[in-house]
């Protein structure tokens, strides 16, 4: 039988603080989630209660996670994203009686630190307390199935062995005289979720994959990007677009000869390119789609082959692009390549010195006599000849007349 619990939640302020007093710039600030600001009011209702009546109890988990509206794992994540923010220390208590079982907790609040200005910050700007408590829980779970041998390695063998193969499905039945052959059947496909073919058994992966998350050191490399894109530009795209994270990413290339530090992709790539062009569409009030304008800066200039040069500029000097150089001497028309001939040119005919050309005044054809509507008299001329001819070679050209 288990030991009563010996030791009562507690929650600790110090610093003669007032009851009831929160600290407002950790309650307004944007990277804690809205379950970590208000368990954090939650928390300080119940602090210092040695030395005052509450009438509120303790706070055990399960009546601090009824109150923030959440299950008790949900808690437990809210609890570890304060942690990581500096605003609470946890205190995870063993049971004396039973040192195997835990006991209360106990939680000392760091806002007293806050108020006389001796707390300092463990997150960088922009960074949101929730996803570095979501890396290191996930650092957690993967630690454990490296432990446990779970699925992160080969597939784990199956009980089976081999994966078993359906069951035959027979032709229907249309009438009683006609009966399926039985050695005709129609063998549906091995199951691939229950084993691999073989002696070598166990689970198999789906096919489909969730597309992995971008990591507490990719977060911090896009936040230092936004930090040193102009403002106007910063201003007018929102940091949630869709696949713009991803889009600075590859922009950065981290890893391959491409690579780019945050300040080398903004200084060499992104802020010519805005001041040559974007910055006078944003002015004139035509940067309708900012997005787009940014991901067309943040591609690379595929025209040139070296993998250090952004702009005619060698990311790592400084100094003009040598490939660059050279591709523009070789487009030069004096370095000995063949010109297209243009056709040559009429001799000018125009008046030499400094007389003046004068046309002759137009004369209009005179009007021919017997001109006027209908056929002309050669015309009728030549369509009786034309038919002359025809009545002398015996055709009948009189109209066709029944006979009564």
């Amino acid at each position: 039988m288990r030991v009563a619990v010996s030791l009562e939640p507690e929650v600790r302020r110090g610093g003669g603080l007032p009851f009831g007093m929160v600290c407002s710039r950790w309650v307004c600030d944007p990277r804690y989630s809205a379950n970590a600001r208000t368990l954090y009011s939650i928390l300080v209702t119940y602090s210092d209660t040695q030395s005052r009546d509450t009438g509120r109890g303790k706070p055990y988990r399960k009546e601090l996670a009824s109150q923030l509206g959440t299950s008790v794992s949900t808690l437990d994540r809210v609890l570890l994203e304060m942690e990581v923010a500096g605003l609470v220390t946890v205190e995870r208590r063993a049971d004396p009686a039973n040192p195997k079982l835990n006991d209360s907790n106990l939680y000392v609040l760091h806002d007293a630190a806050a108020w006389n200005g001796t707390w300092e910050d463990p997150l960088p700007p922009g960074m949101k307390a929730a996803d570095v408590a979501k890396d290191i829980l996930e650092a957690r779970r993967q630690a454990k199935r490296e432990v446990e041998g779970g699925v992160t390695g080969e597939a784990t063998p199956g009980v089976t062995g081999e994966a078993r193969v359906a069951s035959p499905v027979t032709p229907n039945v249309y009438n009683p005289v006609h009966n399926p052959d039985r050695d005709v059947v129609d063998v549906r496909r091995t199951t691939t979720g229950s084993g691999a073919a073989g002696d070598a058994g166990g689970c198999a992966a789906s096919g489909k994959t969730k597309p992995q998350k971008p990591t507490l050191d990719e977060r911090q490399a896009v936040e230092e990007v936004w930090q040193l894109l102009p403002a106007d530009l910063a201003a007018a795209v929102p940091r949630n677009a869709r696949g713009l994270q991803d889009a600075i990413l590859d922009a950065l290339a981290v890893g391959t000869p491409r690579e780019r530090t945050p300040d080398q992709l903004v200084t060499h790539r992104v802020s010519p390119r805005w001041a040559r062009h974007w910055a006078a569409e944003f002015e004139a009030g035509h940067l309708d789609k900012p997005v787009g304008a940014l991901r067309a800066m943040l591609e690379r200039d595929p025209l040139c082959n070296d993998d250090r040069c952004d702009e005619h500029v060698n990311v790592d000097t400084g100094q003009s692009c040598r490939a660059c150089e050279r591709t523009r001497e070789d487009r030069r028309p004096d370095q000995g390549i063949p010109q297209q001939q243009s056709a040559p040119r009429l001799p000018d005919t125009r008046p030499a010195g400094g007389e003046t050309f004068t046309p002759p005044p137009f004369q209009p054809e005179p009007a021919r006599e017997g001109a006027g509507i209908g056929p002309s008299a050669e015309y009728q001329q030549l369509r009786a000849a034309q038919k002359a001819g025809r009545q002398s070679r015996g055709r009948d050209l009189t109209p066709y007349m029944p006979t009564t």
